[in-house]
């Protein structure tokens, strides 16, 4: 029996006229409404092969494909004899629904000569790669070499990260900004915008300069945090007279000085200066104070005395000494930038010679050939976009800006359909722009009052996976650490996770749980990890055997060893810990040993025999 569309899910479904940016809360039933929304176009006469439908992975892909075909196959179950229907149950192996890779591959297939690839070009894979970037490397640096005796600027550079033996620091620094600029629709206009960075006036200032607001902001934003830290102190100390006696002016005088702080972040880099260091009045005798107390509120200022000390080394030199540091490394980071640019452009050769290319030329070429030097869609991207009724996208949040070009080249202002969640950006380390999203998100209107033709947003908060207790623990968590500034969004009652089945009533058996366990009485001795590790596994072993025990319902039955899972952020040796305690209790489990493979005593080994028969004079 289907299951009904909520209002949301159904706006999501049918709402027409714009693009349409759907924010899809973990388990509100997104990747559904994404089918739906493509079975009402085939419902209306439009066909599958012409929607243009994006997956991040190959896997995801093709589940998405196999949903849409079972959907298909429902409605002809209903209307055996209708030809569209039994059509597009054939083209659905066909349409384009795949990652972005794999569609601009085939784009540039179609379009090679335009983009000045050879027919034949093939994507290079990771071991090809990395030789060709070596060897471009190796080709750039000894060109800079040459001519090392009239290049200040390369002088500078090597002076500033070459070691005693080699370049691997400039290496290392150079793959890494190629890697992180592939992110940009031109990388190498991106890198040449840049030098201006490093053209200062003479009255120029840290806070004129990126780098100076940066440290500014941040200052700010720390002395602020421990004013109310410091300032909520000293009411909790209004309890104690002891300790309000004792504590109270000193946490006063510095939680004051750290507000002036921070106003004076705002006002100049001199103007901070000139208030550091921040003073730490000593404080009383404490004969009498609530221990507990004395302790949290000596851990507390130490900990604020250790982070503004820090602070502080930022802001040790004046306006006219960081400006004359900055002008001093300007020339080796020009010449870093040029170094850069050099190396993409004698890779680029290298692949081309081959008839090679990697994922990230495929989807800067693509964006090359979809959008003219304005940044306007180009005729071909016109072209491109009469083949489709709607361009969707799913996981949006990972959306870098060189895929963003792409799809809004593509579409035609008012068919592209994006679903996604912000707060499910994990892949930021994978060149990932979740500001993309958020943009959007904060631009598009909301679908009930959106012009025609206007960018509009649907929100589906209603979760349908998991049970309203392990929402509300989720909610709790989440709007007290994710804010604008930690995570570039308010986790508001508007993002909150929303219950969303009714045969899932409140149950307090289902509360979310935090245990704590003592670990103070514990050494730091040879083995103490090991026994930290035994003591924290053996509570936990003890709460599962309890819920095994007590019969705690799922579904309609109890729940089982297999129900239950043990996450860690990184388990190495702590498995076994585990597994001994739960072993105590006879609670079955399994575990995967985990390790990286060439840190074996073994392959270390032989992998470091291999060096020296490679290069016998390696130290």
């Amino acid at each position: 029996m289907a299951i009904e569309l909520t209002a949301q899910q159904a706006a999501a479904v049918t709402d027409r006229g714009g693009n349409l940016l759907v924010s899809a809360a973990a388990g509100s039933g997104k990747t559904r409404v994404l089918v739906e929304r493509l079975m009402d176009h085939v419902r209306k006469g439009a066909d599958i092969d012409h929607f243009l439908i994006i997956t991040f992975t190959n896997a995801a892909a093709a589940e998405l494909r196999d949903r849409i075909a079972r959907a298909i196959h429902d409605l002809l179950a209903q209307d055996p004899a209708n030809r569209h229907l039994r059509r597009n149950a054939t083209l659905v192996y066909k349409a384009p629904i795949s990652t972005i890779d794999a569609f601009c591959l085939d784009f540039l297939r179609e379009c090679a000569t335009a983009a000045g690839l050879e027919p034949d070009f093939r994507v290079c894979d990771e071991a090809e790669s990395r030789a060709l970037g070596q060897q471009a490397m190796e080709t750039v640096l000894e060109r800079r070499y040459q001519t090392i005796e009239d290049d200040s600027g390369f002088q500078a550079l090597v002076d500033a990260l070459a070691g005693d033996r080699d370049d691997q620091t400039i290496e290392e620094v150079v793959f890494d900004i190629h890697r992180r600029v592939q992110s940009h629709p031109d990388p190498l206009r991106w890198l040449e915008e840049r030098r201006a960075d490093f053209v200062f006036s003479p009255d120029a200032m840290p806070e004129h300069t990126p780098w100076g607001r940066l440290l500014l902001d941040d200052g700010r934003a720390l002395a602020d945090y421990w004013a109310g830290a410091l300032e909520a102190l000293g009411e909790e100390l209004a309890f104690d007279p002891v300790m309000e006696a004792n504590y109270g002016p000193s946490l006063s005088a510095t939680a004051a000085h750290l507000r002036a702080l921070s106003q004076a972040m705002g006002q100049g880099w001199d103007r901070a200066v000139e208030l550091f260091p921040v003073p730490f009045p000593r404080v009383g005798a404490k004969k009498g104070a609530d221990p507990a107390l004395k302790e949290r509120a000596k851990v507390l200022r130490d900990l604020c005395k250790k982070q503004v000390t820090r602070l502080g080394e930022r802001f040790s030199v004046s306006a006219a000494g960081a400006m004359d540091d900055l002008r001093s490394v300007a020339p080796a980071m020009v010449t870093l930038l040029e170094v850069t640019a050099e190396y993409d452009r004698e890779l680029t050769a290298l692949k081309r010679r081959r008839h090679l290319i990697d994922f990230a030329d495929g989807e800067h070429l693509t964006a090359r050939l979809l959008t003219r030097e304005d940044g306007q869609p180009s005729a071909l991207a016109a072209e491109w976009s009469r083949r489709y009724v709607e361009i969707m996208v799913d996981e949006y949040q990972d959306t870098n800006a060189v895929q963003n070009v792409i799809f809004d080249a593509l579409s035609a202002g008012d068919n592209l359909f994006m679903v996604g969640d912000v707060k499910q950006s994990i892949y930021r380390f994978r060149l990932a722009d979740p500001t993309i999203f958020l943009d959007k998100y904060a631009r598009y209107a909301d679908y009930r009052v959106a012009e025609e033709g206007e960018g509009r947003t649907v929100l589906l908060s209603a979760n349908f996976r998991s049970r309203p207790e392990v929402l509300e623990g989720v909610n709790f968590l989440f709007c007290n650490v994710m804010t604008q500034a930690v995570g570039e969004m308010d986790y508001t009652p508007d993002e909150a996770l929303v219950p969303g089945r009714a045969d899932l009533p409140p149950d307090g058996r289902y509360c979310v749980e935090l245990s704590c366990v003592d670990l103070t009485g514990l050494t730091d001795g040879e083995d103490g990890r090991a026994d930290k590790d035994l003591v924290e596994a053996r509570a936990v072993a003890a709460r599962i055997a309890a819920l095994l025990s007590e019969g705690l319902p799922i579904g309609e039955r109890s729940v089982t060893p297999e129900d239950i899972v043990i996450l860690m952020r990184s388990p190495g040796s702590r498995s076994a810990a585990f597994a001994q305690a739960l072993a105590e209790r006879d609670v079955p489990c399994s575990f995967e040993e985990s390790g990286d493979f060439y840190q074996t005593p073994e392959i270390s080994v032989t992998l470091a025999l291999l060096e020296i028969v490679d290069n016998p004079r390696q130290d």
